[in-house]
């Protein structure tokens, strides 16, 4: 029991994503899967090479939000596993 708060509280370091601990940011040339590339909103994949590729930017005003809270009350769609808000909601099938 007196290590329950030490233990606690490391748990809650590694799960941290602000630090940076949990989830690393995988860029979308690496990301195999098509599933988690168009999870992604800055990503997109190309049918014709199979393969995952950087999204052409555009004026989005949805990536100006941080949190699911504000991306959804302003009718964006959040990304989970990208902690992003885009415009555009996955296309997972």
């Amino acid at each position: 029991m007196k290590y329950l708060f030490t233990l606690t509280a490391f748990v809650i370091l590694l799960a941290s994503p602000s630090l940076g601990l949990a989830a690393k940011r995988v860029p979308c040339g690496h990301k195999t899967d098509e599933i988690v590339c168009r999870d992604d909103p800055d990503c997109q994949w190309d049918v014709k090479k199979s393969r995952c590729i950087t999204a052409p930017r555009g004026n989005d005003p949805c990536s100006a939000h941080n949190s699911e809270f504000y991306c959804e009350a302003n009718k964006c769609h959040w990304h989970r596993l990208a902690s992003k808000c885009a415009t555009i909601p996955s296309e997972v099938p």
